[in-house]
């Protein structure tokens, strides 16, 4: 029976639909040649933006060359008139003459015609000399001695006058710090030049003016192409009144490139003054002219007669130089299109003899599979490809493990998944309290030396009033930073700190009395609306406030931002409410400034949009967990009308009536009162082990005043080294040192050589929260002191070390 089914089976399986095959082929063979054609389409246009930008850059790069050449030949310009200057002030004839003209002027007697014949032929020889085709001298007035060539009507000639020209005042103006020459634009007649004009001084006083120049006309226009190897056009004024090119298509076109940024092509190019050259490059621009494209820079040429601006455009056709590009451009597409077309033809004719037909008879047979769900069915026929051979050798192990194999690897993914993010926030958290336990140490150091001398300074009796006020208030304020990092340790090591009865309402007024002077300072309001009714809460002063300084200083950040990059509109500030409801207390702060990205990562640990070295990404954390740990609750969302909003809700307690509360100070906020010493103990020899200087020397202090003679060393090998050759009474060393030994091992090797002076160690730390040398203060039995400590705190020390060992 199954001889007889078998063949009715593979019948239907084995059987290839020739149309469908041919279809798939030509679809195949015209979709590979279009995929191709379109790739290589794209490759060329890239390559053709690519090299258009790149050839762009170089015209650029030229034209800036061009513009330094011609600042150089201005610079050489201005050089020459200089030396002409020199020359002509130091020529007998023409200072003879000008200075006796200069006197009969001023005596307004009869002016002498050979004076100024005089000065007519100086101007002459000038001419010849510079090769130049306009020279003219003027008295201190700007009135005209003499000008060659002689121009007709008598207009601009002797006699007249060239005070009014702004290049002219430039020279003459008495209160110019000095002396310096103008470039210009002069009108004489229908002619125009290009002028430079300098001062003529003799002994430190200018009597006249001397102005060069050339004619603008088609030679010289074609002697700047030449120079610069670019086509220039020349405006006055916003007007075109020259040109290498057509001016009447190009007028238009420079007008509408100047009005679209009037700064970068005339301000920019005018200079610092009228006709000195620029020291910053200008901007290039594109201008279209005829339906050509070219790069314009423009170039200061000084003012003209009436103070207007005169503009050197230099023209580069990008059109010209990237028509031999494009067109190679294009018989490549064309090129590359027709062999791509071919190429791909074969190719998707070779696959699909190859690959796709017998692949095509094993998808029929699959489904055949699929349809009888009988799994004891084989494809077998020769001629099969590799890649069908691996399909079919697959397909029957796929059928049975699927499933299975499926679920395992989802099971392990998961599992894998919740491992990786374990470790993560435990490497984490390792990693925080590494860095805290290092910062605590590096803080605590130097406020230790600060609580020292100030509590040495305290203890003077004939101190001032006012200046022991100041000190108390630095001294409350350096026991109110080691409260913070010591409360920072304790989040760090999940340790919630002890909790009082306090009003919010004066914790909150006391917080935001710590910013307001910088609120104030950068022009942003902090407001504070509490509510009618008080509201008592069980916790911890410092957490709370920590809490409420995290947010406000991240607003403060914000918002300060935010007024730098004067995208504010109106006021900004930080609002600060409180509300009671239920044995609930809510604390809501709001701003109205940019919002947060992102207000549903804001407490998770490391997430900041501060810049590298601005913030750490464990303020709102911290923030977190010690609301947490209160009982609360804390969320962050950004306003519908703008800015952040941050809602704390915390459980409070009923206050008894007539209750006023305020908060309790924190020992290690307000510090201890600071009295005069104690009486002196019993101590005569004491060695204190410290690599920070300051607090070296602040224990010394101590012990000298309480009559002992300390020995101080920075390392634990140079206190074994003064163990080894004398006996101390008292030994007071740090737990963290430097050179690779602390303060455990400098008591293992006391223990060790001298077992006998164990019992008269005392150590120091910064940092109690850290496990490893917890362990160890618990283990020795011996006092030890948290640093910053004070005075009597220190005393306190010694004498709990001499009670359990006596000192002898």
């Amino acid at each position: 029976m199954v001889d007889e089914t078998a063949p009715e089976l593979r019948r239907p399986v084995l059987e290839r639909p020739p149309g469908r095959a041919n279809s798939l082929i030509g679809r195949l063979i015209l979709f590979g040649t279009l995929v191709t054609l379109v790739a290589v389409a794209s490759s060329v246009l890239i390559l053709s933006v690519l090299t258009r930008r790149q050839a762009r850059s170089h015209l650029v790069e030229l034209l800036s060359q061009n513009q330094s050449n011609a600042r150089d030949l201005q610079e050489r310009s201005l050089e020459e008139l200089l030396w002409i200057s020199a020359l002509m002030s130091q020529s007998p004839t023409l200072r003879a003459a000008m200075d006796t003209y200069r006197s009969e002027a001023s005596a307004s007697g009869p002016r002498r015609a050979d004076l100024l014949a005089t000065v007519g032929a100086e101007v002459e020889r000038i001419r010849t000399l510079m090769g130049k085709d306009l020279v003219i001298v003027t008295d201190e007035r700007g009135v005209v001695l003499a000008s060659t060539p002689p121009q007709p009507g008598g207009e601009g000639g002797a006699g007249s006058s060239l005070a009014d020209s702004s290049w002219m005042r430039q020279v003459l103006d008495p209160d110019a710090p000095e002396a310096h020459p103008i470039f210009g634009l002069m009108a004489r007649g229908d002619d125009r030049y290009h002028v430079g004009c300098v001062p003529i001084a003799m002994q430190g006083f200018v009597i006249g003016t001397l102005t060069i120049g050339d004619r603008v006309d088609a030679g010289w226009f074609e002697g700047r192409r030449g120079s610069l190897r670019s086509d220039v056009a020349l405006m006055t004024g916003g007007r075109v009144i020259g040109s290498t090119l057509e001016t009447g298509s190009l007028a238009p076109a420079l007008a509408d490139a100047a009005a679209l940024n009037p700064a970068s092509w005339m301000t920019s190019a005018t200079g610092r003054s009228a006709g000195t050259a620029t020291t910053e490059m200008p901007p290039a621009a594109t201008v279209i002219v005829s339906g050509e494209e070219f790069l314009a820079v423009p170039i200061s040429m000084g003012t003209d007669d009436k103070g207007q601006p005169a503009t050197l455009l230099l023209l580069q056709s990008l059109t010209r130089a990237l028509e031999p590009m494009q067109h190679s451009f294009l018989v490549a597409l064309v090129s590359c299109g027709a062999l791509t077309v071919i190429l791909a033809g074969l190719a998707a004719w070779r696959i699909s003899r190859s690959i796709l037909v017998p692949l095509e008879r094993f998808v029929s047979f699959v489904r055949s599979v699929a349809t009888t769900h009988d799994a004891s069915q084989r494809f077998r026929e020769s001629g099969l490809t590799a890649e069908v051979e691996t399909l079919n050798d697959a397909f029957g192990d796929l059928l049975d493990s699927l499933q299975e194999r499926e679920k395992l690897l989802m099971l392990h993914q998961r599992e894998e998944l919740i491992r990786m993010e374990r470790l993560k926030e435990s490497e984490k958290l390792a990693s925080l309290g590494r860095m805290l336990s290092g910062a605590a140490h590096e803080i605590n150091n130097p406020l230790t030396a600060v609580l020292g001398q100030v509590d040495l300074t305290l203890s003077d009796a004939g101190l001032p009033v006012k200046s022991k006020d100041r000190l108390e208030k630095a001294r409350k304020e350096a026991h109110r930073i080691s409260a913070l990092v010591r409360n920072l340790l304790k989040v760090a090591h999940r340790d919630t700190g002890e909790r009082r009865r306090m009003d919010l309402h004066q914790i909150l007024r006391e917080t935001l009395d710590l910013r307001k002077h910088d609120f104030n300072a950068a022009g942003i309001s902090l407001t504070f609306e509490p509510c009618d009714k008080p509201i008592v809460l069980q916790a911890n002063e410092l957490e709370l406030q920590q809490v409420f300084l995290n947010i406000i200083n991240n607003a403060f950040d914000a918002l300060k931002e935010m007024k730098e990059a004067k995208q504010a509109a109106g006021q900004l500030e930080v609002t600060v409410r409180t509300g009671s409801s239920a044995g609930r207390a809510s604390v809501t702060i709001s701003d109205n400034g940019p919002g947060m990205k992102q207000p549903g990562k804001v407490f998770d640990h490391f997430y900041t949009t501060k810049d590298i070295g601005k913030g750490t990404g464990l303020g709102l954390s911290i923030t977190h967990a010690i609301v947490q740990n209160h009982g609360g609750t804390i969320t962050a969302q950004n306003q519908p009308t703008g800015g952040a909003c941050f809602v704390i809700d915390l459980p409070h307690e009923a206050a008894a009536p007539q209750e006023r509360l305020a908060p309790v100070p924190h020992p290690l906020l307000a510090g201890p009162e600071p009295k005069n010493l104690p009486a002196p103990l019993q101590l005569e020899t004491a060695l204190i082990v410290e690599d920070e200087p300051t607090v070296l020397e602040y224990q010394m202090e101590i012990l000298r005043s309480l009559g002992a003679s300390p020995v101080g060393a920075r390392s634990a090998d140079e206190a074994i080294e003064w163990l080894r050759r004398r006996e101390f009474q008292v030994i007071v060393s740090d737990m963290k040192m430097p050179g690779g030994k602390s303060g455990a091992d400098l008591f293992a090797w006391v223990g060790n050589n001298l077992p006998a002076m164990t019992g008269r160690f005392v150590f120091v730390t910064g940092d109690t929260a850290n496990e490893t040398t917890q362990a160890f203060l618990e283990k020795s039995g011996r006092p030890y002191l948290m640093k910053p400590f004070g005075l009597e705190d220190y005393v306190q020390a010694l004498r709990d070390a001499q009670t359990l060992a006596p000192v002898g």
